[in-house]
């Protein structure tokens, strides 16, 4: 079998045509985009956004998701607390002495505590990090 030369001439210029129509196509898409990373926040950031929420905006202060917030920073890459563990007892003692010495939003301070001690897991590591930013706004007068 023998295949004439304007026949392959033409299979090939058809075959160019459509690399550069393929080309051109991708020159003209959109570039690909890197999948979207989670924004890691710096645990003090985290920290004065929380205490400035609950300053700003008591009555609807929302003390899991500010522990959840907190759980996920990283300093160094590493967690600054952890929710699986509960509070110690000293913490827990922490929290009661916070408490006392309250003088502002006492009741939205109170109500978020409470909100935590009568959850069925306890305070966590994080919760406890997160009343004592809170217990510095209430004690400031």
């Amino acid at each position: 079998m023998q295949i004439s030369i304007k026949k392959t001439s033409l299979v090939v210029a058809v075959m160019a045509m459509a690399a550069v129509g393929a080309y051109a196509a991708l020159q003209r898409s959109e570039p690909m985009q890197a999948p979207a990373v989670a924004q890691v926040e710096d645990p003090d950031a985290v920290k004065v956004s929380i205490g400035q929420t609950f300053a700003t905006t008591p009555d609807v202060f929302d003390l899991p998701a500010a522990s959840n917030r907190l759980a996920k920073a990283r300093l160094d890459g590493y967690a600054v607390c952890t929710q699986s563990d509960e509070a110690t007892a000293a913490q827990y003692v922490d929290v009661s002495v916070m408490l006392d010495k309250a003088v502002k939003h006492v009741a939205q301070f109170q109500r978020a505590v409470n909100g935590v001690m009568d959850s069925k897991s306890g305070m966590t590591d994080c919760d406890f990090r997160v009343i004592s930013v809170i217990a510095q706004v209430s004690a400031s007068g």
